[in-house]
């Protein structure tokens, strides 16, 4: 970008936009194994619980339906503990995806490290 101030031609940069929260993945869980690991880990996980949220659903809504080959009472049992399960597997990945949020964008202090 070009500024024309007093007759001179001045070249304007752009600093590039510095942000302590955009830190903590550059500064600290690219170089830790362990928080390195621990976000390796939560990016295996997610889909699973994500898998195994929608497979509960499913077999939920079958069961109560009463599409599967259960009972009245065994029906609205199953899909009870399928909603329940699924709604388990609901809070598990909301809580992952936001610890995961904070190995990247939370600012890491270097003064409290061990």
């Amino acid at each position: 970008m070009r500024c024309q101030r007093g007759g001179v031609d001045l070249v304007l940069t752009i600093t590039p936009w510095r942000c302590p929260a955009r830190c903590r993945y550059s500064q600290h869980t690219v170089h830790c194994k362990d928080c390195k690991a621990a976000m390796q880990g939560i990016d295996e996980a997610l889909p699973v619980l994500r898998s195994l949220m929608a497979a509960a659903l499913l077999v939920g809504v079958l069961a109560a339906a009463g599409l599967l080959q259960a009972s009245g009472g065994a029906r609205w049992f199953v899909s009870l503990g399928c909603g329940l399960l699924a709604a388990a597997a609901a809070r598990a990945a909301a809580w992952l995806a936001a610890f995961r949020q904070k190995l990247v964008y939370e600012p890491y202090v270097h003064a409290f490290r061990n």
